[in-house]
């Protein structure tokens, strides 16, 4: 059964940066290629940073591979004065980590004093592939109309169209297979909000309303993941059928 159709596909090479829109994507098991590839860490502790703490990062966007900073200037991961300039720019000694590809979690700083252990492998908080769907956006604007819920705030790899359906649709998906063009998914649990959706990014303002309303109205919970079946392009306008 058709449930809808792919409206944005969103990639994230650098951790908590801003993402880049693209036309299609190629879908492995472990994730999509380079998505969430670096990021910066603590340079003594070597706890990777999230916007969840540091909200500087998604006032930092990327082209291509390279880091652009709120004020223009533009730095590769391999460049010797990276840490150097990503330090000033934060106000802490970072440097730039990559993905191990292997077993090792790495430790991610949390909200607040809080730390926990990402995906193994990579540098994602959970599950390397997380979706949202325009009626569940729909549904949050009814419990807080004042908001913006622009899909964006929400740091999704795939934005779904599900037309006239009603509420968080992609809820009833957990435990079921969901094909988008010729990649087959797992759609594995609902994806946990945090800070991260109330801070300006974009020309999004900052509103904490955002969260508030997910938490108190909606269980905290926007959104749910996938765990690819195997490798497959996937590209805007596919359907997505359960």
């Amino acid at each position: 059964m058709i449930v809808g159709r792919v409206s944005e596909l969103w990639w994230y090479p650098v951790k908590s940066f801003l993402g880049q829109q693209f036309d299609r994507l190629t879908i492995r098991q472990s994730g999509i290629p380079g998505d969430r590839g670096f990021a910066l860490a603590d340079a003594s502790s070597g706890r990777v940073l999230s916007a969840k703490r540091v909200h500087q990062l998604v006032s930092a966007r990327t082209e291509g591979t390279e880091m652009v900073l709120p004020d223009g200037r533009r730095l590769s991961a391999d460049d010797p004065d990276a840490s150097t300039v990503l330090s000033s720019w934060l106000g802490r000694d970072v440097r730039v980590v990559r993905a191990s590809g292997g077993e090792a979690r790495p430790e991610i700083e949390g909200e607040e004093d809080e730390t926990f252990r990402g995906e193994a492998g990579g540098l994602h908080d959970d599950s390397p592939i997380h979706i949202v769907t325009t009626s569940t956006l729909a549904y949050l604007r009814t419990l807080y109309p004042g908001g913006d819920y622009d899909a964006r705030r929400f740091r999704p790899n795939i934005v779904i169209d599900t037309g006239s359906a009603n509420g968080p649709v992609e809820q009833a998906w957990i435990g079921r297979m969901l094909q988008i063009g010729a990649a087959e998914f797992d759609v594995t649990k609902t994806c946990h909000r945090c800070v991260i959706t109330t801070l300006p990014q974009w020309e999004l303002p900052y509103d904490p309303a955002i969260l508030r309303t997910v938490n108190q109205r909606a269980d905290g919970e926007c959104g749910v993941y996938l765990r690819a079946r195997g490798e497959a392009v996937i590209s805007k306008g596919d359907a997505v059928e359960i």
